[in-house]
């Protein structure tokens, strides 16, 4: 999965690097230790960075449930991530449609005013 790097967000060019790091890790398994090391590193690096990343956009919540459910169908990811990742992505999605709706509406939304 090749991003448009014009038009993708940060979130979902984070997404698509961390694919082709568990790709490269999968497809060019057996490596030498450090190798592999440095890759689960990197994609480690690159996890913790989407699910920290910043919401401009609907797309940026959806990644991070792409993400959460990529961690959760591949075999051998951390499972820890798990969990912050889909927490972190509701929350977000909350914080974003109250916001939305505030700004449309010039009070909180109803059911997400609450959850932010």
């Amino acid at each position: 999965m090749m991003p448009n790097m014009v038009t993708e967000t940060f979130t979902g060019q984070m997404l698509a690097l961390y694919t082709e790091l568990e790709r490269i890790s999968n497809d060019f398994s057996p490596m030498p230790d450090d190798a592999m090391d440095h890759l689960r590193d990197a994609a480690s690096v690159i996890r913790e960075t989407l699910i920290d990343a910043p919401i401009t956009c609907e797309g940026d919540v959806a990644n991070k449930l792409r993400l959460a459910a990529i961690l959760i169908e591949i075999e051998g990811v951390e499972m820890n991530d798990e969990m912050p990742t889909i927490v972190r992505a509701s929350e977000d999605l909350a914080a974003w449609r109250n916001a939305e709706w505030i700004r449309y509406n010039g009070r909180p939304h109803p059911w997400y005013g609450d959850a932010s």
